[in-house]
């Protein structure tokens, strides 16, 4: 049964990663499309201007000189920030960039909390129910399983709340809605 429990927690985890990658989606292929942009106004600023503009023009006999890097600097970084306005602004697409790149990669644990409140008091009862030992020398599991154990018998961690939440952090300190007040 437990087994079956976390797994379905699990599984939920996964959907909702899913969910959030394609509600992103949209707005990772627009970050990505004004990062071509950005790649080619540098590319456009590191050519040489005279054969840039030749080329324009349809005379590609023409030789440019080599732009000096603070001439080439200076341009790219006006053109790059042209074409960041363009896009939203720095600040907007900074925001964006966080909100896109917060679920890359195939860690949706941060994602399981919301998921384990209707479950808590169930994990404690069989907590308390068996006994855990290592198999290995590897002795964390075990030592963080005794840690909310303790944490529970001295009123510092309650099993459940009603909103399904640990309430914060005011169980490491004994303070907040995460005293149990039984």
């Amino acid at each position: 049964m437990f087994c079956k429990r976390m797994a379905a927690i699990h599984k939920k985890g996964r959907e909702r990663l899913e969910a959030l990658r394609e509600a992103h989606r949209a707005e990772s292929e627009r970050l990505s499309g004004v990062f071509g942009d950005v790649l080619s106004v540098v590319v456009e600023a590191t050519a040489p201007e005279e054969v840039a503009s030749a080329e324009s023009n349809g005379d590609a006999s023409v030789e440019g000189r080599a732009p000096d890097a603070r001439e080439v600097a200076q341009r790219a970084g006006r053109l790059v920030l042209k074409t960041l306005e363009k896009a939203g602004g720095v600040e907007m697409l900074a925001a964006a960039h966080e909100a896109v790149s917060a679920h890359h990669g195939n860690n949706y644990l941060p994602l399981l909390e919301q998921y384990y409140g209707s479950h808590r008091a169930a994990l404690f009862t069989l907590v308390n129910a068996i006994t855990l030992e290592s198999t290995s020398a590897d002795r964390s599991v075990v030592d963080a399983v005794e840690f909310l154990r303790a944490a529970r018998r001295e009123g510092r961690v309650r099993a459940g709340a009603a909103d399904g939440r640990a309430g914060g952090r005011g169980w490491a300190t004994g303070h907040g809605d995460a005293v149990d007040r039984h």
